[in-house]
């Protein structure tokens, strides 16, 4: 065993026995950090933090935790303080799932996935802080979940508890922040990893199975289609995670096709926010607190550099999207926009498509026997993040079908609603809304 380093951080892991919780332990230890494993399994802890001592020359120990327990807590963080002296980083790794419809979970269910992810996560803080204080420059890391920011079906109460552990991290950064302990929140994707098993294993003998059943599984589905980027292994997602908590960032995305549902997200915020102070019917004006004068309201101001280039790259995109569609090239035409886009065109007659080839097959086939001309003008763009803007273009097109049918020619104008992600350093359309304010038929 590596003599004692007084001088070496020390990391704690909740849920360190298996999956996300373990490959965070084992490139702390690769890092040169001591680890301590906690987990319900405290056999299982002790195996794999014997493992990992094996491997790489720091001081490993693994221990049973029970985090629905805030006197097991304390005494596990009391053992930590007697045989290392400190804690610089917290990640505070639970998380048990709860499959069903909202309707068909019971309080009993609600009360333990919540005492467990939520109560349990603050248990864990509590329990660990005067270490953390200790130091100095402590870092805690919650384990959220990538369901929190594009959620799906049949995970009501799963999802609801990550999102309350958002809300507890974002009160920690406030409140811990004059004490320079910085807080992250992770947001993985699908792993592959023990968690479904760790969970059944946790539940209470007098609960029904939270398993999943077929229904669930195609609901569930069929809200949040999976793609290939969903899914990575435990070890992927924490060599992310560690550098960028190391870096003190407030979030950490690790994986998953994301950027359109979060750009959505923030453009249906932004549009409220909008219509508040400034659409019709909007609140009264805000006041500062030491007067009732009224305070004008205004977004915060554009970072310095790179909006201009941002915007031009924008109308770049809507240009290319005008000419790949009249041009017919349907596998340029696709590259433009997120996997996952939404595509809103019932005010025009049509449906809503939601993803890239639903909506490429739909444009494909009513175009087939078209000859058509698409204009875009006057754009209105907005950046609401450094990967994420709206707009709203006046558009005119033109249709027209040469071997006849029951229309020969379509004229029409509107307006296209957008939203924009930046993915990879270029910029897609997450979303297309098409509004009709005439269409003349010939």
């Amino acid at each position: 065993m590596p003599v004692p380093d007084q001088t070496r951080e020390v990391a704690v892991v909740t849920g360190g026995a298996s999956g996300f919780g373990l490959a965070l332990a084992a490139r702390c230890a690769a890092s040169g950090r001591d680890v301590v494993l906690l987990d319900l399994d405290g056999e299982r802890a002790t195996t794999e933090a014997a493992t990992l001592a094996d491997a790489h020359p720091v001081r490993v120990e693994g221990h049973r935790a029970d985090v629905s327990s805030g006197a097991d807590l304390t005494a596990v963080a009391g053992g930590v303080d007697t045989r290392f002296g400190r804690c610089d980083l917290l990640f505070v790794n639970v998380g048990v799932q709860q499959f069903g419809a909202v309707e068909r979970l019971t309080d009993d269910d609600w009360r333990w996935l919540l005492d467990v992810n939520v109560i349990g996560a603050a248990r864990t803080v509590r329990a660990f802080l005067p270490l953390l204080r200790r130091g100095g420059t402590g870092r805690i890391a919650f384990t959220a979940s990538a369901n929190v920011l594009a959620p799906a079906a049949r995970l009501g109460a799963y999802q609801a508890s990550k999102a309350a552990l958002v809300a507890l991290a974002e009160t920690l950064r406030i409140e811990l922040a004059p004490e320079s302990i910085q807080v992250s929140v992770i947001f993985p994707a699908g792993m592959i990893t023990r968690h479904l098993e760790s969970s059944l294993a946790a539940r209470p003998a007098d609960l029904r199975s939270s398993a999943p059943r077929d229904d669930d599984r195609t609901a569930m589905l069929a809200s949040r289609p999976l793609t290939a980027a969903d899914l990575t292994t435990a070890d992927a997602a924490a060599g992310r995670a560690l550098d960028e908590v190391l870096a003190g960032e407030p979030y950490v995305v690790t994986h998953g096709e994301l950027a359109g549902p979060v750009a959505r997200h923030h453009a249906a915020i932004e549009r409220a926010l909008a219509r508040m102070t400034s659409g019709p019917g909007a609140g009264p004006a805000a006041t500062s607190p030491a007067s009732s004068s009224p305070v004008p309201v205004t977004a915060p101001a554009p970072a310095p550099g790179g909006v201009t280039d941002d915007i031009e790259a924008i109308k770049q995109l809507k240009a290319r999207y005008f000419r790949l569609l009249d041009t017919k090239d349907w596998d340029g035409f696709g590259e433009l926009f997120a996997k996952d886009v939404q595509v809103d065109t019932r005010d025009a007659g049509g449906g809503v498509q939601d993803g890239v080839e639903s909506f490429v097959s739909m444009t494909r086939e009513s175009l087939a026997r078209a000859v058509s001309v698409h204009h875009g003008h006057t754009p209105e763009i907005t950046l609401t993040s450094p990967t994420a803007a709206t707009g709203v273009w006046a558009m005119e097109d033109r249709l027209q079908y040469p071997d006849g049918g029951p229309i020969k020619q379509l004229h029409g104008f509107g307006h296209y609603h957008e939203t924009y992600v930046k993915a990879g350093g270029t910029w897609l359309i997450a979303s297309l809304r098409l509004t009709r304010l005439r269409t003349d038929f010939a």
